[in-house]
């Protein structure tokens, strides 16, 4: 099965389970996902999931890298 039929399937069965009633972002759909096993039934929606989550770190440690730089220019009067 591709992702795009396993996802179709996935939000599907996502919209009548009401355990994903309280999802508050992609880290706690994550989750939830492995509390109930649904990692396993749809593993490449979980897959996905994972590769965004990430994603999201990466972006997140270049911002602080270049912060960083940014910083140590003024810090030493460069710039």
């Amino acid at each position: 099965m591709v992702l795009g039929d396993q996802l179709d399937t996935y939000i599907i069965d996502l919209r009548g389970d009401d355990e994903f009633s309280g999802i508050e972002g992609i880290a706690s759909l994550a989750e939830k996902m492995v509390k109930i096993k649904k990692n396993l039934i749809f593993p490449l929606v979980y897959m996905f999931i994972k590769l965004s989550l990430l994603y999201q770190l990466q972006l997140l440690q270049r911002r602080e890298f270049f912060l960083l730089c940014i910083l140590s220019r003024v810090d030493y009067g460069i710039g």
